[in-house]
């Protein structure tokens, strides 16, 4: 059996503000944000943004040892979004790609009042 000291679960402590600006026809939308987390004596903290104008999305995010970029297209019924991130990982960095296609399509009555119950 496993003593009790390696069944503790470490603390983690995060949080994340942020507000969201919009147009009246809502097609445009700037929002910024601040997200920071506690976890081990660790403490790390983001500050990005995502924004999308007429369809278009954009965002980013940086930190200490990381920095993102987002730039995508969503409409009512399809969207790609690309993202890309370098971390800085010892000497070495470390780069993560994404890429993401959504096809939105109508519920029907039916299935929606499943979904909904």
């Amino acid at each position: 059996f496993p003593s009790h000291d390696k069944l503790d679960a470490k603390m983690r402590v995060s949080g994340i503000a942020g507000t969201q600006f919009l147009s009246q026809n809502q097609r445009l939308s700037f929002a910024p944000y601040v997200y920071s987390s506690w976890k081990a004596g660790n403490f790390n903290s983001f500050v990005g943004f995502s924004a999308s104008i007429y369809g278009l999305k954009l965002g980013g995010s940086i930190s200490q040892s990381q920095q993102t970029a987002q730039i995508g297209y969503q409409s009512k019924r399809f969207g790609i979004l690309a993202q890309s991130s370098v971390q800085q990982r010892l000497t070495q960095p470390r780069f993560t790609h994404q890429l993401m296609l959504r096809f939105n399509t109508e519920t029907s009555k039916k299935t929606r009042r499943y979904i909904t119950l």
